[in-house]
């Protein structure tokens, strides 16, 4: 993914998980009183289920979205159920 604008968004819950790698630009991602700040090679997780306000210049990274439905099925699979 490559978005090449700066740009601050704020963003309700999203309902899934978004785990990316950065591959340069910066990414600023703050919730729940935490701030993340990846680096290019660095992964990185999106909560599903917390407002974040997530600033970006020039980002580029490989992202996977995997549905939160799939992510607990799986789990209960692996893990047995919660």
């Amino acid at each position: 993914y490559h978005h090449s604008m700066a740009c601050r968004v704020h963003v309700e819950p999203i309902g899934f998980l978004l785990v990316g790698q950065m591959i340069g630009g910066t990414l600023r991602v703050t919730s729940g009183g935490e701030e993340l700040r990846p680096v290019r090679g660095e992964v990185f997780l999106f909560s599903p289920a917390q407002r974040m306000t997530v600033e970006w210049e020039d980002f580029r990274a490989g992202l996977v979205r995997l549905e939160q439905s799939v992510v607990d099925r799986v789990a209960a699979e692996v893990h047995g159920p919660a």
